[in-house]
Formats: structure tokens, sequence, C-alpha cells
């Protein structure tokens, strides 16, 4: 990681820096043989070796990863005050798929010219060297030496050129576990080595900066102060006078499926525990979503609160009052808890000490309106991050919140956001956000802009949609445990799906089935296509999932690119095994 990011990250201080940066991985080499030279990586990011991760999310084009977002929340073994994102574009994928090739060879590096040309070579040799070529011994002594260096250089104070030093450390600790010479424990041992150091770096970077006075300013204290300029949200002054739908969505940055599975399940109980704590009647309660959004319906909620006697039972007469007949601290005590005065105390024939209240009746707009908040900050998650400097937790960033009951607005805060009347539909729609003006206009609005809301209906039509395709080239889905647990994945990866059939190479079905099966269900969230007939073989087509409008020729040869590389990546490592005996293989 370039000193740019890791050290810049650390502290309050704003920072934005743009820069090119090779992808230098020994154990992805390839030898030039895969189409796509840099590996698909995961959608949270974690670097143990330098106590570092976030949360983000891939960006993929027709089935290939052209960008990642990464909302770092610990460097160094750090926790950023000031959240940092990383946005990391794979350059030769993008212009793989500007220029329409199949091959990173045959890229127009410029005219007359391809990048085969300019860089097989080095493709090839550094492959060579990496898996091959690279003296283990002499890259022991290398980790070593980066070693003492980088400690010698956080004893005098200089994180800078200490972090230059662990960067060499870590990339011939790369090395050494490409040439297969990092065991169990030796791993563990480099590991420890490699996160020590980023630590006391960081801690390092920290102290000199804060000798310096921050001198970029503070990051932390500009937004709280951008808070306090907007201040709360006022309160909504309409409330409807009947019954009326009401419809809460909380939009967000594309959940992960589990959080958005997880969320659900959490508002239905806790929107129903909520409105009968509020005493506000309702109709049916219907609580669903979409990977941008988290929707709660309720049909006929009430304009107002129940009214409520209360009847709260304090301590024994005898208790409650002294010899004199006056009220003892009890008693006391017992009317400051029930909000009453010694007038409103009475004593029932069992010798007890009673009192009655009437339960405020307020519009049920005011009433969500203070307890939405706290509900929305109860949803928990496997991993939370922030993204606002002292800002709310959440699995991924809040971008806006919408709340109408019949046509009247909530008003009220929640993750750095203001509740308002408008929702964003696909990013790819020519008017991405549009004003909902009543609760009951909403369903309405994402029907027409391809959003199918309900998960259970989305499922239905996923699954319905890709037999379908199955069934036009004689085949069909095998319905196993696995393909229930895709099936559930790309319900929650897509909020308007469309199923498009592709096709690969008969040749790659030389290879193991479950190698095949692995790399479609696993990397690519694709559906692989059996036989219709007994013996149930696999047919050299798959069905990929897309989101929103799109054209069925231009995906489906996208995908299919994106499939052979993973098919070739797969056979390159499968003939690698194969040249080396079982009993070799540690």
């Amino acid at each position: 990681m370039s000193p740019a990011t890791f050290l810049r990250v650390l502290g309050p201080e704003p920072w934005s820096v743009a820069y090119p940066e090779p992808s230098v991985r020994p154990d992805d080499s390839r030898y030039g043989e895969n189409p796509n030279r840099v590996r698909f990586v995961e959608d949270n990011w974690e670097s143990p070796a330098l106590g570092a991760w976030g949360l983000g999310w891939e960006v993929w084009l027709d089935g290939m990863e052209v960008t990642q977002f990464t909302y770092f929340q610990q460097a160094g073994g750090e926790v950023l005050p000031v959240p940092a994102v990383e946005i990391t574009y794979g350059l030769e994928r993008i212009i793989m798929a500007i220029q329409g090739v199949k091959h990173f060879k045959d890229i127009q590096y410029s005219p007359g010219l391809t990048y085969g040309e300019m860089f097989l070579q080095n493709e090839q040799e550094m492959s060579r060297y990496n898996l091959d070529e690279a003296c283990v011994a002499d890259h022991e002594a290398r980790f070593r030496l980066y070693e003492e260096e980088a400690r010698r250089m956080t004893g005098r104070r200089l994180p800078i050129p200490a972090y230059e030093h662990l960067l060499k450390l870590s990339h011939t600790f790369n090395l050494l576990d490409a040439r297969g010479a990092v065991g169990v424990t030796e791993r563990a041992s480099k590991f420890a080595t490699l996160r020590g150091l980023a630590r006391e770096i960081a801690g390092l970077w920290l102290q000199r900066r804060a000798e310096q006075g921050f001198p970029l300013g503070d990051a932390a204290r500009e937004q709280e102060a951008r808070r306090g300029a907007v201040g709360e949200a006022q309160s909504s002054s309409s409330a409807p006078s009947a019954p009326a739908p009401f419809l809460l969505e909380i939009g967000c940055e594309e959940l992960p499926p589990e959080d958005l599975r997880a969320a659900l399940q959490q508002l239905e109980r806790g929107v129903a525990r909520l409105l009968e704590e509020l005493r506000l009647d309702h109709g049916a309660l219907q609580v669903s979503g979409t990977p941008r959004r988290l929707v709660v319906r309720v049909d006929a909620l009430a304009p107002s609160q129940r009214a409520q006697r209360l009847r709260s039972r304090g301590p024994p007469a005898r208790v409650a009052f002294d010899a004199a007949g006056e009220p003892t601290p009890a008693l006391l005590g017992f009317c400051k808890r029930a909000g009453v005065g010694l007038e409103q105390v009475s004593v029932d024939d069992g010798g007890y000490t009673w009192a009655e209240t009437d339960l405020e009746s307020r519009p049920a707009t005011h009433a969500l309106e203070e307890a939405l908040p706290a509900l929305l900050r109860s949803l928990s998650f496997g991993k939370s991050m922030r993204w606002l400097p002292g800002g709310a937790a959440f699995s991924r960033p809040v971008r806006w919140t919408l709340a109408l009951h019949g046509s009247s607005p909530l008003r009220f805060s929640f993750a750095d956001t203001d509740s308002g009347t408008s929702t964003r539909l696909l990013r790819s729609a020519e008017e991405p956000t549009v004003e909902v003006a009543s609760a009951a206009a909403y369903d309405n609005i994402m029907t027409h802009a391809g959003i199918q809301i309900d998960r259970e209906i989305r499922r239905k039509n996923i699954w319905e949609e890709a037999c379908a395709a199955a069934a036009s080239v004689g085949g069909a889905i095998a319905q196993t445990e696995a393909t229930e647990q895709l099936l559930d994945e790309v319900t929650d990866l897509v909020e308007s799906p469309s199923v498009v059939l592709g096709s690969f190479d008969p040749d790659f079905l030389q290879l193991p089935e479950i190698v095949l099966t692995t790399v479609m269900r696993k990397h690519q969230r694709y559906f692989g296509v059996r036989n219709g007939g007994a013996d149930g073989r696999l047919l050299p087509h798959f069905l990929a999932v897309a989101n929103g409008p799109v054209s069925p020729d231009l995906v489906k040869a996208g995908n299919e690119a994106v499939l052979r590389a993973r098919f070739e990546d797969a056979r390159f490592f499968y003939r690698g095994d194969l040249r080396k005996p079982l009993v070799e293989h540690r």
C-alpha cells in the first residue's frame, strides 16, 4: 500500500490524492497466459500484515470488476477518526471493455502497437522469476535486512523511510510465499513481524504529525462544524386526520446480501414492537428491501395514538403514610416515578396505593419522529462501518431517508441525513431522483422504474426466468442447497433483475466439474446449466443475473469474456497441480 494511502489516512488531517500504481503480486503470476492480468478482489478488503481493513464493494462491468470502493476503518492497528475512502480503478480492464478485446495482450497501446508487444515479455519473465527462479535463501536474507532497517528508521523517528522498508519487507514475504517457502509457522511469525512494524510506524507517524500541529487541518472538527450549521431536522407541522398508509425508506450504498437480510428481519420485529409501544393502531405491516433500500410499509396507520389510562400500584398504605398520616419517602418516590401528584393517589380496599394517569394522545407523525432514529440506530450487522468523522455506524453509508404518513412528511435525522420526500431510482435512470407525493404513490413509482421491492417476488421472478432460459438450450438448473444459497445471494445483489444466458468453450468441460461449478458460483454468481436428462451432465452454458435494463448481447459477450478468463485461471492452477504428485503437496 502506497505511503500516500497508508500514512495519510491516519490522523485527523484532510487528504485527497490520485496516483497510478502497478499491481505487483507475485502469487498472481500467470506467464501471460490469462486474458486478465490482475485477479479479482473481495468486496471487503483487509491486510492483516498492515493491521488495516475497510468495507466497500466492487463495481462490475458485465461480470468483470473494474472499480473497487473501500472505506478504510483502520490502518496500522489505529482506528481512523476520519474514515477515508479509496477508489481503485482497474485501468487495463476498463480499456479492454472500451476497446472490446478479450485478452490484455490485444489492448491497443498506441497506433500500431499492442499491450502484449510492449509488456508480454515483462509478464512472462517476471512470472518465471516469481514462481520458479527467485532465490529463497537470498530473499530470506533480504527479509531480515529490511526488517532491521525498518526498525533502525523507527528508532531514528523517521516513519517515511521506515514504511518504505516495510513495503520492501512485505513484497519479499509475497515472493517467498509465491515460491512456496512459507509454512504455517513461518507465516504466523512473519505476519507478526509485519503487523508489529506497521503498528509502530503508524504510531510514530501520528506522533510526528501531532508535533507539527497537524498542519493540513482537522477534518473531524470541520465535519462537526458542518453538522452544527445544519442543525436538527424540524418536526412535521402537518398530520393526517384519518388512517393513512405509512412509508419509511432508508437509502444506502449497496448492502451486502447477509446484511440486507439481517436488517429486514430486525426491522420487521422492531417496527411491530414500536407501533405497539407507541399505541398506534394499524393494518398490515410489510418490510422488504433491495441492496439500495430498506422499506417499511404500514397500511391504515392511525393518525394519532390511542388514548389510554394507566393505573399503577404503589406501596402499601402502611408504608406510604407515617403515623401522622403524612406521605413517606416511599410514596413520594412512587409519585415521582408515576408522574402524578399526591392528590391523584388513592387507596384500595386491599390497603395498596394506586395512581391513575391519562397517557397523552399525540399525532402519529410526532411520536414516530421521536422514536424512529433510536430504532434505526439499534440495527446491528456482522461488520459495521463509519463513513464520516464521529458519525453513525451502519453496514454501508446511508444516503437518504424518506418517511411519509399519507402525504405528510416526517422530519427526523439519522446517520447524518435529514428525512425528506424524495427517493432514488436505478443509478442508470434518466431521472435518478424523484419526489414521492404520498406513501400510497411509492409502489407505482418503483414499479414504473422497474424496481422490485418485494424480496420474495424478486426471488421467484429470477428463478422462473433462469429456468426458462436454461430450458431454451435443452437444460435445467440443479435444485441443490448450493443453488438455493446462490439464488438467495443474487436476489439480494439486484433490485431490477435481468437473467442473461451465456456460453463457454466446451473444451473447458475437460476440467473437473467441481472446478467449473465453483468458479461460476463462488466467483461470478452464475448458475450452471445441466442436461435435463438422467445423467445431468454440465452443459457449456451459464446464467448471469444483471441489474437494470441491459443490452442482452452486450452483457452476454462481456460475461462470457470474464468467465473465459476465470476458467483459464482455473486451468492454469489445475495443470500446475497435475505436474506435482499428490504426495509432494503440502
